[in-house]
């Protein structure tokens, strides 16, 4: 019987958990013709963890959920509507625009005397 990754068809993707902001566990990601098809603790990690949590367990099941959002989403007379890519990312560089236009860059704050002090102490 061959190995993960040799000859079988099954690749296993070395790669980590980015749902939690401090462990970041280590993942192996079986892929099997394009698709996720498991999701095991990677043992060479350094966390050494013997079973994932609840949140990389449910992997697959979150990538293939058919109610999980693939493209850009807008709120348009309160419901949410698909749009393109370039629609979203135009709606959002309107949006900073204005902000920017408002208030500033902010630059001021960046360069503060004070806040070199209190953050760098210099």
């Amino acid at each position: 019987m061959n190995a993960p990754g040799e000859n079988s068809g099954t690749k296993v993707v070395k790669s980590f958990c980015w749902m939690c902001p401090f462990l970041q566990c280590g993942l192996d990601v079986y892929v099997e013709n394009g698709r996720i098809t498991k999701v095991t603790p990677m043992p060479e990690h350094a966390l050494k963890i013997k079973q994932l949590c609840a949140k990389p367990q449910g992997l697959v099941e979150w990538v293939y959920s058919p109610e999980r959002v693939t493209s850009p989403m807008l709120k348009v007379n309160g419901k949410w509507k698909e749009v393109s890519w370039d629609e979203a990312l135009g709606f959002i560089t309107d949006k900073l625009q204005a902000i920017k236009k408002k208030y500033g860059t902010g630059e001021e704050l960046l360069n503060s005397p004070k806040l070199k002090e209190a953050y760098l102490g210099i």
